[in-house]
This record gives C-alpha cells, sequence and structure tokens, in this order.
C-alpha cells in the first residue's frame, strides 16, 4: 500500500484554510472582499456535489430521471457551473496579478 495519496489528501486538508486565508489578504490588498473567494469555493462544492449526480447518471440508460430530473438538465447545469468555475478563477488569477492600492484601502494601511 502506497502513502502517497494519503499524504497528498493529508497536504490538502492542512493547507486549505492557509490558502484561503493567504487569497483573502491579497484580495484586501487590491481593495476587493474576501467573499470574492466563498463564490469561488461554491463553485467546487456546486460541482463536486451534481457532478458525482451526474456521473452516476451517465452509467444509467437515456431517458433514465432522477427525482424528475433529467439527464441533459443536469448535462446543461454542470457545464454552466463548470464555465462560471473557470471564469471566475481566471478572474481570481488576473486580481492576484494586480499590483496593490497605494496607500490606505477599505481594509487597512499599506503592507510594510
Amino acid at each position: 500500500m502506497s502513502f502517497i495519496p494519503f499524504i497528498g489528501g493529508l497536504y490538502f486538508w492542512v493547507s486549505l484554510i492557509p490558502s484561503l486565508a493567504v487569497l483573502v489578504r491579497r484580495l484586501h490588498d487590491v481593495n476587493r472582499s474576501g467573499w470574492w473567494v466563498f463564490w469561488g469555493t461554491m463553485g467546487v462544492i456546486l460541482l463536486l456535489c451534481f457532478g458525482g449526480v451526474f456521473w452516476g447518471s451517465l452509467m444509467m440508460p437515456m431517458g433514465f430521471s432522477i427525482s424528475g430530473f433529467n439527464i441533459a438538465f443536469m448535462l446543461y447545469f454542470f457545464y454552466i457551473v463548470l464555465f462560471f468555475l473557470l471564469v471566475f478563477s481566471i478572474i481570481l488569477l488576473i486580481l492576484g496579478c494586480l499590483p496593490g492600492t497605494n496607500g490606505e484601502n477599505n481594509y487597512g494601511k499599506k503592507p510594510v
């Protein structure tokens, strides 16, 4: 049994909160709210929740519905969430590359 997947998973969970904190701090440097991170994580949670349902429904014959939801509807929803998550990730990348605001902003003084 290999411990590499265990170590990788452990590293992910240990570094998740500090990574989000650094991202919020960087957004504050460019005078943006930390709520931007929340919306990005909601997209990931939606993909994980509905992605599993969608993937499981692909294994069923066409025309199968889960609680009234059609497979085509789940497919469209999955791709729409994936598209917005990609766009949001690009926006966060661009905001992370912007220079910080000069002087004070809504979130305090400029760091030293």
